[in-house]
């Protein structure tokens, strides 16, 4: 969310949320129609269990290749632990 408001022609900052329990997690997954992606991050067992149990898209995979990309112009601090985040 951060970095929506601090861009220009972004979507609305609300438009991204983190959903961080298992409660969250099941209300999120029965809002078919009305989110239009889900990007989840974690286990492969959450990741699966995500992917199984909506209709929404979700663009995640168990396991496989991960890329980062860090653009020039990037905060290299900011950047960093991104990248140490990401776990690629």
């Amino acid at each position: 969310q951060e970095g929506l408001r601090r861009g220009q022609d972004t979507p609305p900052v609300a438009s991204v949320q983190l959903v961080s329990t298992r409660d969250q997690v099941s209300s999120l997954l029965s809002m078919h129609g009305r989110i239009d992606l889900v990007v989840p991050r974690g286990s492969n067992a959450l990741v699966s269990h995500i992917m199984d149990n909506t209709k929404i898209p979700v663009m995640g995979h168990a396991d496989g290749i991960c890329a980062v990309y860090v653009d020039g112009s990037a905060d290299v601090d900011v950047a960093v632990r991104v990248v140490v985040d990401s776990k690629c």
